[in-house]
């Protein structure tokens, strides 16, 4: 079987859009094509040209990932396949693990990568976070594989309410998106967390854009704690 680069295992629950509160295994695979200046999950990308296998992360086939969990308690219906950016790395085989096992998968992405077919037909339901340019960097997202998908919902970080909200409408504008597959969220990194959720939900009602307006549970819970 072919080895992936994990960067850690936990169990959890899902902590942000549509599956929040839903227990979750979590499997972070090391590495990303992006270096979004607010990442809260630096740990899982930001040595790669220098990164040390059993420092950084580990090379583990699907199998050992499987039974490090393990997979196959249903107590934990959902596992979530998580980054970095998972799609750098072939992911077929690890879903039709989870699947084997009666899980349901959600993979989170950037979505700069198209998924395979096994994936497109496999994965229960997608995370997608195209990048506002507030993560440093503009570029452009090509989201047309999202309507191959089972189900999905986009996730975009805010920083700035009254500028960033206005960029979100007209990403979505273009990209075609529904409001209501969108959800907004607060830089996790912010120390004032409660504030700058206050502070968007009310920019999000008074703007009249009319998003979702998510939050990370893992942050108000544990804070920064890895492995949540």
């Amino acid at each position: 079987m072919a080895h992936i680069k994990v960067c850690e295992l936990f169990r959890s629950v899902q902590g942000e859009g549509v599956l929040s509160g839903v227990p979750s295994y979590f499997i972070r695979l090391y590495g990303c094509n992006l270096n979004c200046v607010w990442c809260d999950t630096k740990y899982s990308w930001i040595r790669q040209s220098r990164a040390e296998q059993g420092k950084d992360y580990f090379l583990m086939t699907e199998e050992e990932v499987a039974n490090t969990l393990p997979l196959g308690d249903l107590a934990v219906p959902l596992v979530s396949v998580t980054g970095g950016e998972p799609l750098l790395q072939n992911l077929d085989q690890l879903v039709l693990m989870a699947k084997k096992y009666s899980h349901r998968v959600l993979v989170e992405t950037n979505g700069t990568i198209r998924p395979s077919y096994t994936l497109l037909e496999n994965v229960d339901i997608w995370s997608v976070s195209p990048k506002l340019s507030n993560a440093g960097f503009v570029r452009d997202f090509g989201l047309e594989w999202l309507q191959d998908t089972k189900s999905f919902y986009i996730k975009l970080v805010i920083t700035n309410p009254r500028e960033d909200l206005v960029e979100a409408k007209t990403l979505c504008q273009k990209l075609g998106l529904r409001r209501g597959d969108v959800f907004v969220q607060p830089d996790g990194n912010r120390p004032d967390y409660s504030e700058a959720l206050a502070c968007l939900i009310e920019q999000n009602l008074h703007g009249g854009f009319g998003f979702r307006v998510g939050l990370q549970l893992q942050r108000v819970v544990w804070g920064h704690k890895r492995g949540t």
